[in-house]
């Protein structure tokens, strides 16, 4: 007694992929206007002109000792009177940033300015 056995292959009908590519599209369109319209700042590193730029100090340091590192502000730079630290995200932490408030002030696509005797 032989016995056979039937496959069906499986598969989607074109309209069912159709349907699953424009709802894909529409998605992806959506996400974009939405993502558009998300207003600038300091994290997202987007600015309209005219607009004041923060400025945050790090360290400095030679490139070839990483461990060599010295305050921003130990340097002879023009030190503000009061220095405002910025709150580190777990990266900024792990990596050893100590960001500081420059004095340093900038308008987006604005014109530069002298600081001090010392900068310019």
């Amino acid at each position: 007694m032989k016995t056979t056995s039937t496959t069906t292959p499986i598969t989607t009908s074109t309209s069912t992929t159709h349907y699953l590519v424009r709802s894909l599209l529409l998605l992806t369109l959506l996400l974009t206007t939405i993502a558009s319209l998300v207003s600038a700042d300091e994290k997202t590193h987007r600015y309209e002109v005219g607009e004041k730029v923060i400025v945050w100090a790090n360290h400095v340091g030679p490139h070839y000792n990483p461990q060599e590192t010295y305050g921003y502000y130990t340097l002879p730079f023009c030190k503000p009177e009061k220095l405002h630290y910025k709150n580190p995200s777990l990266g900024e932490a792990l990596q050893g940033m100590e960001l500081v408030k420059s004095s340093i002030s900038l308008v987006f696509r604005g014109m530069c300015v002298c600081l001090c005797e010392r900068a310019c």
